[in-house]
């Protein structure tokens, strides 16, 4: 009976206060109650309304610095400026992300993230950029989702079953010492990612995530 009160008086604009008394003589009839409004609490207004929150992961060896905001703010395009919406860029603002670091370890550090948000915020939206998107998984798959208030997670050209080109690199690195040093020296004059790297390693490793 409570719990249908609740559900019924949620939706009403007024709260109603019940007065008792034995009005009705019939048996089958409830005792004398008057329903009057009165005034309920003081709704915030926007300006005092928590914000949602949007969690940006980057992705492998995505600078931690603040310095590609500029994508981002191309993607999320007007929500960037909307005083509604407040973003949070993992490893810039808050947690410790390690781009080229281990997975799950990242994993754990932005489910820590992702539960701080959901205290300050009205929602969550989580937005992941390339390997951001299995640090993401990562996340989600510790049950993150149901317990920290997502509503909505998009992943940008994420490799969820991980990389291939990881895995043909893989075998060799690990097999020879001089060839994973090689191919480091040779990442580092290319400007490419350190094929040596713990995050190039998860990836080599990744399968398709269990659904959430």
């Amino acid at each position: 009976l409570p719990l249908a009160a609740a559900l019924i008086a949620g939706p009403l604009a007024q709260i109603a206060a019940a007065d008792g008394g034995a009005c009705y003589a019939a048996r089958d009839r409830p005792a004398c109650t008057i329903l009057r409004p009165v005034h309920g609490p003081p709704a915030r207004s926007a300006s005092h309304a928590s914000p949602e929150c949007v969690v940006i992961v980057g992705g492998l060896g995505s600078p931690t610095d603040n310095t590609d905001e500029g994508f981002f703010r191309v993607v999320l395009g007007e929500i960037a400026d909307d005083v509604r919406f407040r973003m949070i860029r993992f490893g810039v603002d808050e947690g410790s992300y390690r781009t080229t670091g281990d997975l799950s370890r990242n994993g754990e550090e932005l489910r820590s993230v992702i539960g701080h948000a959901s205290d300050e915020c009205e929602a969550v939206h989580v937005l992941a950029h390339s390997m951001g998107g299995v640090v993401a998984d990562r996340a989600l798959s510790k049950g993150v989702a149901a317990s920290h208030g997502i509503a909505t997670y998009v992943a940008l050209a994420s490799p969820h079953n991980g990389a291939n080109g990881a895995r043909a690199i893989r075998p060799a690195i690990e097999a020879d010492a001089l060839f994973a040093a090689g191919a480091r020296l040779a990442a580092g004059a290319t400007g490419m990612h350190d094929p040596t790297s713990e995050a190039v390693r998860d990836l080599a490793r990744t399968r398709a995530p269990l659904p959430v």
